[in-house]
């Protein structure tokens, strides 16, 4: 069944049962607001829910009810097959007499028709026939219009309103875009390598410079030609943010940033911190934040922020997915982390979240490295504890500092590491481990949220091959695979925008595309409905190979926690 018709059934046959109404504001509102209010929160003018009845006379009400459910924040509309919601901007319901391009027609004049989504010219709405396809469910024509299409009760007032609020959508003017030019940005944390914040800036000026070379063709054939998708070519500008100090300084500096050049969107970023901080900016300037390289996503993300996944969060759901029904006091687990680490302590304090709800926290025992005498430390924590399975959230240089791992082997029957923290290069060659764990590799365990590594060497042909004609070194595939991802699902998106330089539509196009993209990241199964911000949703649990040629291979299916 098409995603799009399953969304708006579960969205239109949806009854709201709440009837309380909202406190009405004390003063009047503007018409556009009160417009903006019916259109996105459902609420009319008197401050209660909006009311509406579909064609099977199904009544809902308050979000339920709001436009922005089927025909989404920027008015544009989606489609999935054959099925269109259609755009209901100002421009494409009300549209005016416009001057055209001189170089383009001889005419200097040219009525401007609102298109349906298949390119096919439509009459314009007047406001009696606006009021009617609201109030009775039919066209300007007469004839009915689509069932799931609601019918509404609105005063004079509010329809004057939504017209108002409407036609404000049809302003695509932002301060990132030009005539010539459209700027985004970069961001690179304190916490990222010099190797990592180089290997994403590569491919991204090298993406860049592949738009711009393409731009100055187009914009000649633009010259000589009236195509409306010749409008959205721009030459690309990059910014590269480079955060400074600890997370409560970067607000001011990202603030500081986006007023010397606001940007359309912020493409990819670097940093083991967590991205919270720069999920909020995002949200505050409305800004599209797409796809960073970081395992600390924002934990409440909000509408205009893309990750490729939970990251650490997800890697702890899935254990405790697998150990939860198991836990007693006779099995017990000891979880290892350094408090330094951002991305250790919080996958820790998820899985002891989920334990403790369960009621099974006294089988977990969690241990922080110590400052100095860590192998003392670590040796007195088996004796004492003596576990069958250890959960190590640290990276390889930590590991390293445990020291002997003999005496762990006497009773662990199982060791659990993050694919993330230690890295694409240790996870492909274990020999790394100290030689005590090393000669135990089947007791090692993996979380892996990423796509097995045959599937991988399969999938990542095309993007190494682009890589190595830009001369980028293979020297951090994660990084490399998934920033020429979000670089190119950007430049496919904006190749869709058309003059509609509007980040709502943006943002929508992102949901919409990315299931579309030939080009691959190192995740699986990358896809996002309506709202969803989290693109790959799951991990494998794996172990290291005996085959001579090494890699991991899956111990189970694939995981998706709820």
């Amino acid at each position: 069944m098409r995603r799009l018709l399953t969304y708006l059934m579960v969205v239109l046959s949806t009854v709201a049962w709440t009837t309380e109404a909202y406190p009405a504001d004390k003063a009047p509102i503007s018409l556009v607001e009160l417009g903006r209010r019916i259109y996105q929160d459902g609420i009319d003018d008197s401050g209660k829910l909006l009311r509406g009845e579909s064609a099977a006379k199904i009544v809902f009400q308050g979000t339920q009810a709001a436009c922005i459910r089927c025909h989404r924040k920027s008015g544009l509309g989606t489609s999935e097959g054959n099925n269109v919601v259609t755009p209901i901007t100002g421009a494409y319901l009300f549209p005016e007499a416009v001057e055209t391009d001189a170089n383009a027609t001889a005419k200097t004049t040219v009525e401007l028709r609102a298109l349906s989504r298949s390119g096919i010219p439509r009459d314009s709405y007047t406001p009696e026939t606006f009021a009617r396809s609201l109030r009775e469910g039919v066209n300007k024509s007469g004839k009915a219009m689509d069932p799931l299409m609601p019918r509404y009760e609105l005063t004079e007032r509010e329809l004057a309103g939504l017209t108002e609020y409407l036609k404000s959508l049809s302003d695509y003017s932002d301060p990132s875009v030009d005539k010539n030019s459209i700027h985004f940005a970069t961001v690179v944390l304190p916490s990222a390598t010099p190797q990592q914040s180089d290997a994403m800036l590569d491919v991204l000026k090298a993406f860049f410079a592949d738009m711009n070379s393409g731009t100055r063709s187009e914009k000649k054939r633009r010259a000589v030609a009236y195509e409306a998708m010749f409008r959205s070519y721009r030459e690309w500008k990059l910014h590269v943010w480079r955060l400074t100090g600890p997370p409560e300084g970067w607000k001011a500096q990202l603030d500081q940033f986006y007023r010397q050049q606001p940007v359309f969107a912020v493409l990819s970023g670097i940093g083991s911190d967590s991205w919270q901080p720069l999920d909020e900016f995002c949200e505050l300037h409305e800004v599209p934040c797409l796809f960073p390289n970081s395992d600390l996503p924002a934990t409440n993300g909000g509408y205009y922020s893309f990750y490729f996944s939970r990251g650490m969060g997800l890697e702890a759901d899935v254990l405790a997915g697998q150990f939860e029904p198991k836990l007693n006091r006779a099995n017990k687990i000891v979880q290892i982390f350094r408090p330094g680490d951002r991305r250790g302590a919080f996958a820790a304090k998820v899985f002891r979240d989920h334990i403790e709800k369960s009621g099974k926290g006294d089988s977990l025992v969690d241990w922080t490295v110590p400052d100095d005498q860590i192998e003392k430390s670590w040796h007195k924590l088996l004796s004492d504890n003596r576990p069958k399975t250890l959960l190590v959230w640290l990276d390889g240089e930590d590991m390293a500092k445990l020291g002997d791992w003999g005496t762990a082997m006497a009773s662990v029957r199982e060791i659990f590491l993050s694919a993330s923290m230690l890295g694409s290069q240790r996870v492909e060659d274990p020999k790394w481990l100290p030689d005590d764990l090393y000669l135990s590799l089947d007791r090692i365990r993996l979380v892996y949220p990423y796509k097995l590594p045959k599937k991988a060497a399969h999938d990542l042909l095309r993007t190494k091959a682009w890589l190595k004609t830009k001369n980028i070194p293979l020297d951090d595939v994660r990084v490399l695979a998934n920033t020429y991802f979000a670089a190119t699902l950007t430049g496919d998106t904006y190749s869709r925008l058309l003059s509609h330089f509007s980040k709502d539509y943006f943002i929508e196009l992102i949901e919409h595309m990315i299931s579309k993209s030939i080009t691959t990241s190192v995740y699986p199964q990358l896809n996002l409905g309506p709202g969803q911000r989290f693109a790959s949703k799951g991990a494998y649990l794996v172990k290291y190979s005996p085959r001579p040629d090494g890699g991991v291979e899956p111990l189970t299916d694939w995981q998706v926690p709820y």
